[in-house]
C-alpha cells in the first residue's frame, strides 16, 4: 500500500484541489493507496484561533465567521 500526503498548499483552492483527486483516482487505479489530506492553507490558524478563543471563554462566533469566509470562496473559483 502506498500513502499519499498532500499539504496544505495543495490544497489552498478549488482547482489545486481537483488536481489532489485526480491524482487520487489515478494511484487507486493501480494500487492500493491510503490518503492524508492536511488543512487547507491557513485554515489551521483560524480553527487554532478559534480554539484558543473558547479556552478563554470569549465568543468565538467571529471566528467561526472567518473560518466560514476562508472556505467557501475555496469551493466557489
Amino acid at each position: 500500500m502506498k500513502v499519499l500526503k498532500f499539504g496544505g498548499t495543495s490544497l489552498a483552492n478549488y482547482k489545486k484541489m481537483i488536481s489532489v483527486a485526480k491524482i487520487i483516482i489515478k494511484k487507486f487505479q493501480y494500487e492500493p493507496i491510503a490518503v492524508v489530506l492536511s488543512a487547507p492553507g491557513k485554515s489551521t490558524d483560524f480553527i487554532l484561533d478559534a480554539i484558543e478563543a473558547s479556552t478563554r471563554n470569549e465568543n468565538i462566533l467571529l471566528y467561526i465567521q472567518k473560518i466560514k469566509s476562508f472556505f467557501f470562496p475555496l469551493f466557489l473559483n
